[in-house]
């Protein structure tokens, strides 16, 4: 075996190399242990047929100790009726490879049932593929050590998991704003709150385009000029100027409660739906109170109003219609009749449910070179109103009872919520040159909001390493979210 020597240590803890001419002088041995010349030369020859045969296991198995690997394909045009062996339909159309993560997750449950034992690799080609739902991997979708788990792109380019709809059939009103029905809608079993033309986030029809509107005063209460009773409105009631809100005005109650209120609390925000406005007092009320008030901060309290037609005035802006029909007012340079137009459907792309107070854990999974995009937030009834950092928004990859999983070389872009959270009993994890851009909250969350109990290690998030990622555009929805966020845990 070429290029292969052996280092043996003598009696006295001397290091002896046979390829070394050095002096061996300063190693004494007594004559009672010394041996033959041919007994050291068939120590020396079991030696090297000994570590020649492990060098040979490691090329044989790799760094996966002495498992087979299992290696099933995913592809644009695959099936998950499939078995995944193949990486192409094969010439009767009968078999070929899955045609999702989720395929591939269920063929591998199907496989360890079988008896396999792993490791197993997920080769996944190039192109796109819409997801409806999330992969979820529970504690039965776990590999080992020895036998990993590994989900990765097949070549260089990276395959793109997109959670959105692309949206056609735009015609050319006469005010210059373009306009198609998207039918899901109409019937009630969609709605979305973002939209991306061109790979580009369109901004909600928003007023005022620039800066901002001004709170008069917050009112904790008033007497309703319609009824004639007082209404209690603690934190969640401000009077506005005749001329700010005068577009809603005419609104009916369901376009109202649709508009979104944004409110900027310092280093904060809230938004927030309009429940009510009463036309007499200018006083806006909306349909939860928000921690803070109107005028916690002092006077002239910031905000601005977003989601309602007459305020779809500037290129780059969209509304939808409850009815269906979607407008946007394109660029200058934006061709709709050749304009990709996407819209999500799904809130998260990856979730790891596992459940670390029962010991129930998911385990050494890899996911390599693979991009996500395209991921909804739609306000609550009650809005949104958080703490700093926007703690309590979700990510649209979560991770619970996490141990030894990473993200390697990953893309998660157009995002409605934050990237990555390594959320409750997340431990030696990692997320590593990836790249998270356009993000509605924020890059990656490490830990919980509350305290942790330290009795019980097993519930802690630690030893998670954030290491040479790029973080780029976030707050695009949620403007207090940070680019990485730590919070109750330690040694990462």
């Amino acid at each position: 075996m070429r290029n292969l020597s052996l280092t043996m240590m003598g009696k006295f803890g001397r290091v002896l190399n046979p390829k070394s001419n050095q002096s061996l002088a300063y190693y004494r041995m007594s004559q009672q242990d010394c041996a033959t010349s041919s007994q050291r030369r068939d120590t020396m020859s079991r030696a090297m047929l000994w570590l020649a045969s492990l060098v040979m296991l490691g090329v044989v198995y790799g760094t996966h100790g002495l498992f087979a690997e299992t290696v099933l394909h995913v592809a644009p045009d695959g099936n998950d009726a499939w078995s995944g062996r193949l990486s192409r339909v094969n010439a009767e159309g009968t078999d070929g490879p899955l045609g999702s993560l989720i395929g591939a997750r269920n063929a591998i449950r199907h496989l360890k049932a079988a008896g396999q034992a792993g490791p197993f690799r997920v080769l996944i080609a190039s192109g796109r593929y819409f997801i409806e739902e999330p992969l979820v991997l529970e504690p039965q979708d776990s590999g080992t050590r020895d036998a990993p788990v590994i989900y990765e792109a097949s070549g260089q380019e990276k395959p793109r998991f997109w959670g959105g709809k692309t949206i056609t059939g735009w015609r050319k009103q006469d005010d210059g704003i373009w306009a198609t029905t998207v039918p899901d809608v109409t019937n009630g079993k969609w709605y979305f709150e973002q939209l991306w033309v061109n790979g580009k986030r369109a901004t909600r029809a928003r007023s005022p385009n620039k800066f901002y509107y001004y709170v008069q005063k917050s009112i904790d209460a008033y007497q309703d000029s319609a009824t004639g009773k007082v209404v209690e409105t603690t934190n969640r009631a401000f009077q506005a100027r005749l001329e700010d809100v005068k577009p809603l005005l005419g609104l009916d109650r369901q376009s109202l409660n649709d508009v979104t209120l944004v409110t900027y609390h310092s280093w904060e925000i809230s938004r927030s739906r309009i429940e009510a406005i009463d036309p007499q007092q200018m006083i806006i009320s909306v349909t939860a109170p928000i921690p803070w008030g109107f005028a916690y901060w002092g006077p002239n309290c910031r905000y601005h109003l977003e989601n309602f037609r007459s305020a779809l005035d500037e290129p780059g802006e969209w509304f939808l219609e409850r009815n269906g029909t979607l407008y946007y007012k394109p660029y200058p340079d934006e061709d709709m009749n050749r304009a990709e137009v996407v819209a999500p459907k799904v809130e998260q792309f990856v979730v790891l449910a596992g459940r670390p107070e029962d010991g129930a854990l998911v385990q050494n999974v890899v996911f390599r070179n693979l991009a996500f995009e395209y991921s909804q937030y739609v306000l609550p009834p009650e809005g949104h109103a958080d703490g700093q950092a926007e703690v309590t928004i979700p990510a649209v990859v979560m991770l619970d009872g996490a141990r030894n999983v990473a993200f390697e070389g990953c893309e998660i872009k157009h995002t409605g919520t934050y990237g990555i959270w390594f959320r409750h009993g997340c431990q030696a994890c990692r997320i590593e040159k990836c790249w998270l851009d356009d993000l509605g909250g924020g890059g990656v969350k490490i830990g919980e909001g509350h305290g942790v109990d330290l009795n019980k290690p097993e519930v802690q998030t630690k030893e998670i390493v954030c290491r040479n990622n790029i973080i780029h555009a976030g707050g695009r929805i949620h403007h207090g979210a940070i680019g990485v966020w730590i919070g109750h845990s330690g040694y990462n």
